[in-house]
């Protein structure tokens, strides 16, 4: 920042943020300076993403033994054959489609920021914190297992891509159950459109896929499982002999979503792939 007579003439402010379900880290710019003429402009970068989406939501703790690396993973994410999100571009605004989620949520047994120090401390008791997640669009480009039509160097292309920016609270994520709530608000999955063929499993069995999603769905028993991604598939027989795709007749009616059960961050867990009924 620069001044002339006592005033500034050159100020720059930055907002960061991050994209839920996705933990994209994202920048805005704000450049305000006065022009010899006395005028005052106001330049706005929008938002512009600082990292891939590898659904990183930590932040930083105090260090103890339940956190000797300093850092709280306040979500468990199941990302199945979704590797991330990449080349991520041309984040908008959505709210002409989409509301604005807002409220007030209870950090008791969570995280809050100290207002002394303005950072993460333990919160103890029930305190009310308000948040506002904006929607927005965004394009990118997905890294997903075994894709054999469809790829652009290994990634598969997709636009409009819905995301929610964390507005407020500021120093802390939103609660796993304000999370939750905003999943269950969009019906359940937030995600985009996709158009590829990916192989399960290298199974040989060949699927269409059409959505991408990130859900918290329902276990049989009521309770819910993790967060997770699934794909929106429709099953593909073997090529004709004009070498077209031809579906089956169930899966020309109704695509079937797709889970691959894997926890992020654990090494050396199981993982298999899991068809939910149509329906």
């Amino acid at each position: 920042m620069t001044s002339q007579w006592g005033e500034p003439s050159h100020e720059v402010v930055q907002v960061k943020s991050v994209i839920y379900p996705y933990g994209i880290h994202v920048v805005r710019t704000i450049t305000i300076f006065r022009s010899g003429s006395g005028y005052v402009y106001r330049v706005d970068s929008g938002w512009k993403a600082q990292s891939d989406g590898r659904f990183d939501f930590s932040f930083a703790v105090p260090t103890d033994a339940t956190h000797p690396d300093g850092r709280l993973r306040p979500y468990v994410i199941h990302p199945g054959t979704v590797k991330g999100y990449f080349n991520i571009q041309n984040i908008r605004d959505a709210s002409a489609d989409v509301a604005p989620f807002t409220g007030t949520m209870d950090i008791n047994g969570f995280y809050m920021l100290d207002p002394g120090t303005y950072k993460p401390t333990p919160a103890t008791v029930s305190i009310l914190v308000s948040y506002d997640q904006e929607a927005v669009y965004f394009d990118a480009d997905l890294e997903l297992e075994n894709v054999v039509q469809g790829q652009v160097g290994g990634r598969v292309p997709a636009k409009k891509i819905l995301g929610f920016i964390q507005i407020t609270p500021e120093g802390i994520p939103i609660t796993p159950a304000t999370f939750q709530a905003l999943l269950q608000r969009q019906l359940g999955s937030i995600g985009g459109p996709v158009d590829c063929v990916m192989d399960i499993g290298l199974s040989g069995q060949k699927f269409r896929v059409s959505y991408v999603e990130s859900t918290h769905p329902w276990t049989p028993m009521g309770s819910r499982r993790p967060l997770s991604r699934r794909r929106e598939v429709m099953s593909c027989c073997p090529k004709t002999g004009r070498g077209v795709w031809r579906r089956t007749r169930a899966a020309a009616e109704r695509s079937r979503p797709c889970l691959t059960v894997r926890r992020l961050l654990l090494s050396g867990s199981d993982s298999y792939a899991r068809f939910e009924r149509a329906g």
